[in-house]
């Protein structure tokens, strides 16, 4: 979120200054309301969803799982595939990406590995891993 804000808040001022540089008048407000809600949507897909997977089910998925990710635009940025926390990024400049858009793996207690991915890719990835179970 704050990541987020800071990027907006950044973007209005630089367009803000263009235009009091090179229009000689400040922006109209309902410019400024029109990007914070345009905005919104990426504020929506962008916070964090875990789900558990029993630590059988993991290693039936993990070897298809770099594939899995891949399809949404996701690559391994680090960790080795038999020690966790693995990390996957979206490959996305770096300049372009969030952090909280990445997808942790994490062996938790108990017998689970924890997975955690943005809202927008959590359901997506979950349902394409339970495929992969059945």
């Amino acid at each position: 979120m704050l990541s987020w804000l800071c990027f907006l808040v950044l973007c209005l001022l630089c367009v803000q200054g263009l235009s009091l540089a090179f229009a000689r008048h400040a922006m109209p407000v309902h410019v400024f309301v029109a990007a914070c809600l345009g905005t919104l949507p990426s504020l929506y897909a962008a916070p964090p969803c875990v789900f558990l997977m029993d630590a059988g089910h993991w290693a039936r998925v993990a070897p298809g799982f770099p594939e899995a990710v891949r399809v949404y635009g996701y690559v391994p940025a680090s960790g080795d595939p038999d020690n966790a926390p693995l990390v996957y990024r979206h490959r996305l400049p770096r300049w372009a990406r969030w952090e909280e858009n990445a997808i942790l793996i994490v062996p938790s207690h108990g017998g689970r590995v924890t997975v955690q991915a943005p809202k927008a890719v959590a359901g997506k990835l979950r349902a394409r891993l339970l495929r992969m179970l059945a």
